[in-house]
């Protein structure tokens, strides 16, 4: 493991950006109600008692599945018994329908280099930060019984104590949620035994009853530089049951409407250029719908995750083509970073782009990913009644263009004709910055300003959160796929890593002069200079004037 952790250190030093195939041909649609391909192990929750506490936290509840599917990753969790220090527990007696499960090893595989120290502090902040839907256990491997009961004595300690400096409504509701397994962790039973020894990094049951694997304790501010890489930190743990609660969120508002699903790449492992047609509804019914979302799922070739996974932060593209030629497939629409040694699924909105597709029928598109990975990716449409719809879109620029000297001579201004009935006028960009140059260590961890003047207004978009310690791992309520085993947690320009990057949209209707020719360009700046750096450095970039009619 050591030498894993000392390849991720690299990743503060260099980020992969460049592009190059396979092939695949899907050309069905289908409705659904919001439940992925990929996740179609998600169990739905029609006709469910609602449990009193799950309607008190405003989350819906899902029942026991009483027939589990093994216990490997994403395998539904059986009914199973856990002894514990307060008598045996079992899992369906437990089970609220809207909480999820950690079991947190002593000594996960993962914290190999750092053995002890996973219970040893941070039983506070666990408690601080922690959502309260969640259920605790911590399991020791340790064969010797008498140490593995004086661990766990002494983990209860310290939980006790804080329990006594908590409000008694609060502590109560802990007390009745941190377990500690009596059981020596390989000699649990069903899943749970069979997690350990190996790979023995931990396991979290979600909010659908799935089998997840708990990531990565690092914490960026306890780097070990005898080690080369970061102390553990309990507390982290917190991003699983957060991330979880996420997941749940999501399939409700899918669930909400239904969706005429296309699918666009499936479950083939995916590397380099990967070009696709796929049909999409005619002109007639794409005029139906108001609303584009992809959902892209990526997972590893062998299952797992880290030693499965790929290990880098890679840039990940969807482009669409012009032609039929490969060399028109240059019009990027949607764009992902991957997870560091993780699976990750993203679903964001691109109902923008929709004018792209608005005479339907049979369209070219270019998937580009450096490392292979099993990908499902659907576009998926609906009706969602908005009271506008895109009427056309024009594209400005797209491409990675150097953050130098004369970054801003590639952009040469677009003229854009705005129709009669127009109602209204946005802005889309999508913005990333890469590389890793000084001053400032741009353009991935330097807040760039990126301003685009329409006619004589301006927009101006930055990103102030580059740099800071652990902003991308807060946005785990976002979507970051949490506790990568990289240095994930770091604020970059634009992105993080295990997560799309979202199209922003900015209003410019005040700026358009009216109908006719209007004039739209770009310029990028560093402190509000152009760059001047040590290192490679990038900006990539793709931008489009969205019309509305109202």
């Amino acid at each position: 493991m050591k030498s894993i952790l000392t390849v991720f250190l690299i990743i503060f030093f260099v980020f992969s950006c460049d592009d190059t195939s396979s092939t695949n041909n899907s050309n069905n649609t289908n409705n659904d109600a919001g439940t992925d391909a990929a996740d179609s192990d998600v169990i739905e929750d029609s006709g469910v008692v609602e449990n009193p506490y799950c309607v008190s936290i405003n989350e819906p509840t899902r029942p026991f599945i009483q027939d589990g599917t093994g216990s490997g990753l994403y395998s539904v969790a059986s009914d199973i018994t856990i002894p514990t220090t307060e008598g045996n527990l079992r899992l369906s007696e437990i089970w609220t329908g809207c909480d999820s499960i950690l079991f947190i090893p002593e000594n996960p595989s993962q914290n190999g280099d750092f053995p002890g120290m996973t219970w040893s502090r941070d039983i506070a902040a666990l408690l601080d930060n922690i959502p309260e839907n969640v259920h605790l256990f911590f399991i020791s491997d340790t064969a010797d019984e008498t140490a593995r009961g004086e661990s766990l004595t002494a983990l209860q300690a310290l939980f006790d104590a804080e329990f006594d400096d908590m409000p008694i409504p609060h502590a109560n509701h802990w007390r009745e949620r941190v377990h500690f397994v009596t059981v020596r962790a390989r000699d649990a039973e069903g899943f749970l035994g069979d997690h350990f020894p190996s790979p023995g990094f931990g396991l979290g049951i979600d909010r659908f009853q799935r089998l997840r694997y708990i990531g990565s304790f690092a914490d960026p501010s306890r780097y070990n530089e005898s080690v080369g890489w970061f102390e553990p930190n309990l507390s982290f743990v917190r991003n699983e049951s957060i991330y979880y609660n996420f997941e749940s969120k999501r399939e409700e508002d899918l669930a909400l409407n239904t969706w005429e699903t296309l699918p666009l790449i499936s479950e083939n492992p995916v590397a380099g250029d990967h070009f696709f047609t796929v049909d999409f509804p005619s002109s007639a019914e794409m005029e139906l719908y108001d609303t584009m979302i992809f959902d892209m799922t990526m997972r590893c070739e062998n299952g797992g995750e880290v030693g499965s996974c790929p290990e880098w932060d890679r840039l990940v593209h969807l482009y669409l083509c012009t032609d039929s030629t490969d060399e028109s497939c240059n019009l990027e629409i949607g764009r992902w970073i991957t997870s560091y040694h993780r699976h990750g699924r993203w679903v964001h909105d691109v109902s923008p782009l929709m004018g792209l597709f608005a005479n339907g029928g049979n369209f070219r598109f270019k998937y580009y990913s450096q490392d292979p990975w099993i990908v499902t990716l659907t576009a998926k449409l609906t009706n969602k009644n908005k009271t506008r719809r895109v009427s056309s879109v024009h594209p400005l620029w797209s491409g990675y263009f150097e953050f130098n000297e004369t970054y801003n001579d590639n952009f040469t201004p677009v003229d854009v004709t705005i129709p009669d009935n127009y109602g209204s006028v946005e802005l889309a960009s999508v913005i990333t910055g890469h590389g890793m140059s000084n001053p400032g260590n741009c353009a991935e961890f330097c807040n760039t300003e990126h301003t685009f003047s329409i006619n004589d207004g301006d927009v101006v978009r930055s990103f102030t959160e580059a740099g800071r310690m652990v902003d991308c791992m807060l946005k785990s309520e976002e979507g970051t796929v949490p506790n990568q085993y990289g240095t994930w947690w770091y604020g970059r320009s634009g992105w993080c890593p295990g997560k799309e990057v979202q199209l922003v949209t900015e209003d410019i209707t005040t700026h358009v002069s009216g109908p006719g020719v209007n004039q739209v360009s770009y310029t990028g700046f560093y402190n509000d200079q152009p760059y001047t750096g040590d290192n490679w450095r990038g900006i990539m970039i793709t931008a489009f004037v969205v019309v509305y009619t109202e």
